[in-house]
């Protein structure tokens, strides 16, 4: 039986994050070369709460065994550390957290990171099916990776691995709802993974541009619940120039926004748009061209519908990055993980709020993940330790929410942004529960990728007859996707 403790988060993230939020802005930022209690070479970590959930864990000693991690790693976006103490903050939070795990239960973590995710996916194939177990946790894409592994019958179902409880804090609840099937689940997320703070989408803004243009303070907006579509156009209708003259608007001149196709989705999520639907019995379906969904297309495709002016389309590169940095737009639509690895240089200071909401009668922000990152977090199917597997997992996640999650502002808040208690507010907001969505992972008969174009407005077709045209590949490949779940979960 799982033992569960509850903890009510706010209580350990106020204090935690408090404390993270107070090192990067009193007494000035440390330097690289400083350490903090995150990153010194002593035991010492952040307080853990009074009563801890580790106490209310079994006390386990798993005899040495070892605990391999394999994990796509991005050069920029690692989800493991460098196996020692090394004065990064974040290096060392994961460290601690598993010299924590392996001391408490007697194992040996072992980490593997790979550059290629194709290969991990590949690797994993082959073990299971060739009956081989060499790790037991991977970590790798949602959209390029657990996607194809989970109907294959590559991942073990991570509801009946014990201990292991998906409905704590430390995991994410959006992924735990939205791939469950029929009281399966094959992948998760949370603070177990490092990456899984680089998914999220936000809007990110130039600090003077925005009181140049006179966006006021946008923290005020967002926290009193003005932070919707209608002032997101407002302030794209300011900010554009033609700085060299030339007549037309290109990447030598400044937009009020950039963006990248791809935030047609999280704009469309954000606004309480759904990529796939849910009935009260918990079948999936898609309905993109539900009267709610035409809605939210429309008003978002109206503020796009003008290509000449006031955006700038792009794919993530070096030319769009300098732009931003050379404050040649006041907003972009950026993941996180880009924001503090790209951003670094900038001059300007910068901040970060959620995307917009449809409208003030919408409960809260919705923050859109992004699937590409490496936040998926699997078992592969031919788990042979599963007491072990589970528990260790559980205490992975949870000491990573204690200790890793105040690293992860403290490094966050120490980049250009203001470092107030408006914007540890932001990054509350973002991170209270990341939004994946089944069709965004997967692209059902390539809805998602359509949606996305009618929000940005290069399909100038009418969504609802676009929906119309490819309803049925759709629904086809859903329920391809269902079924064979269905038929690994028995």
């Amino acid at each position: 039986m799982k033992q569960h403790r509850s903890i009510t988060a706010s209580l350990i993230l106020s204090a935690l994050i408090l404390e993270a939020f107070t090192l990067a802005s009193c007494g000035g930022t440390p330097s690289d070369t400083e350490t903090t209690p995150a990153s010194s070479g002593d035991t010492e970590t952040t307080a853990a709460p009074e009563t801890d959930y580790l106490d209310a864990l079994e006390k386990k000693d798993f005899g040495g065994a070892d605990f391999v991690i394999y994990a796509h790693e991005a050069e920029a976006f690692p989800n493991l550390g460098t196996g020692e103490l090394n004065g990064d903050i974040l290096n060392d939070a994961l460290y601690n957290r598993e010299k924590t795990v392996s001391d408490l239960y007697n194992i040996n973590i072992i980490d593997k990171g790979i550059a290629d995710r194709g290969v991990l996916r590949n690797d994993v194939q082959k073990a299971v099916l060739g009956g081989e177990e060499p790790w037991q946790l991977i970590m790798t894409s949602m959209a390029d990776g657990i996607n194809s592994l989970m109907p294959a019958g590559m991942l073990y179902d991570l509801n009946s691995l014990p201990t292991l409880d998906l409905a704590n804090e430390w995991w994410n609840q959006n992924l735990r709802r939205n791939l469950d099937f029929s009281g399966h689940v094959y992948a998760a997320t949370g603070a177990i993974s490092r990456v899984y703070y680089n998914t999220p989408i936000v809007t990110v803004f130039n600090q003077k541009l925005a009181d140049n243009y006179g966006c006021g303070d946008l923290y005020t907006t967002v926290g009193n619940g003005e932070w919707t579509v209608d002032k997101f156009a407002e302030y794209m209708k300011v900010g554009t120039e033609d700085l060299d003259g030339n007549g037309k608007f290109d990447a030598d001149d400044r937009f009020a926004l950039l963006l990248d196709e791809e935030d047609g989705k999280a704009l469309f999520v954000a606004a309480g748009g759904r990529l796939t639907e849910t009935d009260d019995k918990g079948n999936y379906y898609l309905d993109l061209a539900s009267e709610r969904n035409i809605n939210i297309i429309g008003k978002l495709t109206g503020i796009f519908a003008d290509r000449s002016n006031s955006f700038y389309i792009y794919s993530l590169d070096a030319d769009s990055e300098k732009m931003f940095i050379e404050s040649r737009a006041t907003f972009c639509l950026l993941s996180m993980g880009n924001v503090v690895s790209h951003f670094r240089d900038m001059r300007d200071d910068y901040g970060i709020i959620p995307l917009p909401k449809l409208d003030e009668n919408q409960n809260g922000y919705i923050t859109y993940a992004n699937p590409w990152f490496a936040a998926g977090t699997a078992v592969p199917a031919n788990c042979s330790t599963p007491e072990m597997t589970g528990f260790v997992m559980e205490a992975l996640a949870y000491v990573s929410y204690r200790d890793l999650v105040p690293a992860i502002y403290n490094v966050t808040l120490k980049e250009k942004l203001t470092r107030d208690e408006k914007s540890k507010t932001m990054l509350d907001l973002i991170y209270s529960d990341i939004y994946f969505d089944l069709n965004s992972i997967y692209d059902f008969g390539g809805s998602a990728s359509q949606l996305r174009s009618a929000v940005v407005g290069s399909n100038k077709k009418p969504f609802a007859s676009t929906w119309a045209s490819i309803k049925d590949k759709s629904d086809k490949a859903l329920n391809d996707i269902i079924e064979a779940e269905n038929k690994i979960g028995g």
